[in-house]
């Protein structure tokens, strides 16, 4: 593996990382929702921790190598980075959790939070003690210490990513509209084949360097397809909180502002009181082509882009 294709691949994953967070926290921005915060966090604690526990421990093996220092000092540094890195992971996994919880309108109980960190937390001890044991007594021992990390950070992250899909899956028939659960369902399922594959590719990469630059790939750029299933679903098919019921005053400005007719106001007025396009239909007793077509007309009317803009657009009508 030459030096550029491996510098070149850093650059690339860590791009693709930084624009699975820019994404989200543009969704954030526009959706308001309570899990995309969630969702946010945890990517930025698993960026931070791919430079600290991944990267950090890969180029420094590589450098310290390359300048001929002692096998000791080489894993000695290589753990150290490990080990910073671990409680970002640890915050970071507890972040998914939270995140599948609040996708299904949950929330974690104290006590799984608790035996969570306590579990995460007694594993950490473990590793750095270790850690200092040996390089204290200059033990070469660091094949146990490596699996100290190393299986535990295989089991827990697959213990993790099951217990989060898996209540998602088994709670998503809870969830409001037949749109939303779909939505949940693909998105535990993408999350679940990607994090499953980097599992697999993080255990060979410790027997086959030459996967190094695909597990980074894959790490950083793990975020990426959900992300942009989020866009596309939410783009599509949000349905905003309903607006205060006092629309009257509000709505009459608004019509008069952009020349709104009564039919279309009758559908602004289902609009913001929640309504997916199909129920508006059945609800005025017109086809759903014909909502869609009055919707595309409010829409370049106001020269708002979707329901969230529209619905935010009539609330500076009722704070007027």
């Amino acid at each position: 593996m030459s030096d550029i294709f491996f510098t070149i691949t850093i650059f690339v994953s860590l791009g693709i990382a930084m624009s699975a967070i820019l994404m989200t926290s543009r969704l954030l921005k526009n959706y308001k929702l309570p899990y995309l915060s969630s969702y946010l966090y945890y990517q930025i604690f698993l960026g931070v921790f791919g430079l600290y526990g991944i990267l950090g421990p890969i180029i420094s093996r590589i450098i310290l190598l390359n300048l001929k220092t002692s096998l000791q000092s080489t894993e000695t540094i290589g753990h150290f980075f490990s080990i910073l890195g671990l409680p970002i992971l640890i915050i970071g996994w507890y972040m998914f959790l939270r995140l599948c919880w609040e996708m299904v309108g949950r929330q974690i109980s104290r006590i799984f939070s608790l035996g969570y960190f306590i579990i995460l937390f007694l594993w950490f001890l473990i590793y750095g003690a270790l850690l200092f044991l040996i390089n204290k007594f200059e033990i070469s021992n660091y094949e146990t210490l490596t699996a100290i990390f190393l299986y535990p950070y295989l089991i827990f992250q697959i213990l993790v990513m099951i217990t989060g899909v898996s209540h998602l899956l088994l709670n998503a028939g809870k969830v409001g509209n037949i749109d939303q659960r779909n939505s949940i369902i693909v998105f535990g399922s993408i999350n679940l084949v990607i994090y499953l594959t980097f599992v697999i590719l993080y255990y060979e990469t410790q027997y086959l360097p030459k996967l190094v630059p695909l597990f980074l790939l894959v790490f950083f750029g793990a975020n990426l397809p959900p992300v942009l299933y989020w866009l596309i679903y939410l783009k599509k098919h949000y349905i905003p909180p309903p607006v205060a019921k006092d629309l009257n005053e509000a709505m009459k400005q608004f019509a008069e502002k952009y020349e709104i007719s009564r039919r279309e106001e009758e559908i602004i007025q289902q609009i913001c009181e929640g309504k997916s396009n199909k129920e508006i239909s059945e609800a005025l007793f017109i086809s759903l082509q014909t909502v869609k077509d009055h919707v595309y007309r409010i829409f370049i009317k106001t020269g708002v882009k979707n329901r969230v803009q529209l619905t935010n657009l009539i609330r500076t009508f009722q704070s007027n």
